[in-house]
């Protein structure tokens, strides 16, 4: 059996990212070596997740007031039908295959991409998307246009 622990490190400053090298990657790395297993090293730029600050504006106020203020043909929905609407329009779907057993084609599924793993950055740009098509096409007027000044 092999262990699955893994070393997770942030850094946002190289004296930082030098006393935890020195610290906790070198003699995890070193103790891991020593046990005979094989490690595998990645780093990547950290991108924090969406906020809650943007969830509680996407949900408080732009929703919300998306669906108090607009229609189509007449009929409004509700927040989480203007949701959905917004998903499907700017987000899309994803698609997995995976074989199965006994057919000879895989088999397809087609997933509704989620805000859940947006990075701050991905979920500001979708903010605006919805918002620009809210105010242009809905003709939606919003108490409040920045997501970073929401309480």
């Amino acid at each position: 059996m092999t262990d699955q622990t893994a070393l997770n490190l942030q850094w946002t400053n190289p004296d930082q990212a030098g006393a935890s090298m020195r610290a906790q990657f070198i003699p995890y790395v070193k103790e891991k070596l020593e046990a005979g297993l094989c490690l595998a090293v990645s780093v990547m730029e950290l991108e924090d997740a969406r906020s809650l600050r943007q969830n509680a504006y996407m949900w408080g106020v732009v929703l919300k007031e998306i669906s108090e203020q607009a229609t189509v043909n007449g009929i409004g929905a509700t927040l989480d039908g203007w949701h959905l609407y917004f998903k499907r329009k700017f987000l899309g779907y994803q698609f997995t295959k995976t074989k199965l057993p006994g057919a000879k084609r895989p088999s397809v599924t087609k997933t509704l991409r989620s805000t859940k793993g947006l990075s701050v950055k991905k979920m500001s740009v979708y903010l605006e998307q919805v918002i620009a098509e809210a105010v242009t096409v809905f003709d939606v007027r919003f108490s409040e246009r920045d997501w970073t000044k929401h309480r």
